[in-house]
């Protein structure tokens, strides 16, 4: 897949992620509202796209940020499986929000293997908690 390194030039936080398709009027991008505040972005603000190859994952460590995780039944399970249809990349310090059932938990990329960016297209990814 194509994925980018994505920036936001006034704060300086940078994020990755891949395109699902060519559709935004040119000069403008639409992205998920977890990256725009993983970004710190407001609707307007100013990005940088840089072309950017990552690494296929092998393995993340993700950290609750509540222990009501553990209400999921098969939570590693379900946590690949939410990667898969709904991330394409994954970043060290970014904040998943993962919806399971009616309820929503977030988990911190602690850590990752290869690189702190990595691409989850396609990749059978080791999950740590």
């Amino acid at each position: 897949p194509i994925t980018f390194e994505i920036r936001n030039v006034k704060a300086r936080n940078l994020t990755y992620g891949g395109v699902k398709e060519f559709s935004a009027e040119e000069g403008l991008v639409h992205m998920p509202l977890w990256m725009q505040r993983s970004l710190n972005l407001e609707t307007g603000d100013t990005i940088a796209l840089r072309l950017k190859e990552l690494p296929k994952g092998q393995w993340a460590r993700l950290r609750p940020i509540s222990a009501d995780y553990k209400e999921i039944m098969d939570y590693r399970a379900a946590l690949e499986s939410y990667l898969r249809a709904n991330y394409n990349t994954l970043t060290a310090g970014e904040i998943l929000n993962i919806k399971y059932g009616s309820n929503r938990y977030e988990f911190l990329v602690d850590d990752l293997k290869p690189e702190k960016a990595v691409c989850v297209t396609d990749t059978d990814i080791e999950i740590d908690i």
